[in-house]
């Protein structure tokens, strides 16, 4: 276990209920937080979030030399922290990320103080934007429908996405901000 003193937040949700574009507008109004920037195993492309690609050699290299404090696989993709964000927690401050639903029991092991904010959006509306999106065929979209409605843990604070970017973003900062 890892003591801290700033707050950890992990912003979980399904693909497609606008994570990437909450975070993003949350982090223009909260600017005394800290928005961790992934390392992840994919190419940056304009419609995805900022992050810093690293091949998974790369990647590999720098969880054996333990640069991470948070890492984890999804969707064949890996993502990691860096250790540059546990220093900022300890010194204080209140650092976001986002995070993965099925890698939550794990983090939640390494970090049992984080706070969970956990983004949800109507079926149709999330259909709708990983079809916008453009990154999937319509069979890995029904996919990743099929788990929209995994077991959301009993202390996250939900944010429903459903509406307009703006109620959104906002629901996301007054979620992070009555923590």
């Amino acid at each position: 276990m890892t003591e801290v003193s700033g707050k950890l937040i992990c912003v979980v949700g399904p693909s497609g209920v606008g994570k990437d574009t909450l975070i993003r507008g949350a982090r223009k109004i909260l600017k005394k937080k800290v928005f961790v920037t992934r390392h992840i195993t994919r190419p940056n492309t304009a419609d995805a979030e900022t992050h810093i690609f690293v091949n998974k050699a790369t990647f590999d290299k720098m969880m054996h030399n333990d640069n991470f404090m948070l890492n984890w696989s999804a969707n064949d993709l890996h993502y990691g922290i860096s250790n540059e964000y546990l220093a900022k927690i300890q010194n204080g401050l209140d650092v976001i990320f986002n995070g993965s639903r099925r890698a939550l029991s794990e983090i939640q092991s390494k970090y049992p103080n984080i706070y969970i904010i956990w983004i949800t959006a109507s079926k149709v509306k999330v259909k709708e934007r990983l079809i916008k999106r453009g990154r999937e065929s319509e069979e890995k979209i029904e996919g990743r429908l099929k788990y929209l409605n995994l077991a959301i843990p009993e202390k996250a604070i939900i944010v429903d996405n459903s509406g307009t970017i703006e109620a959104g973003i906002q629901s996301l900062v007054d979620a992070i901000c009555n923590l």
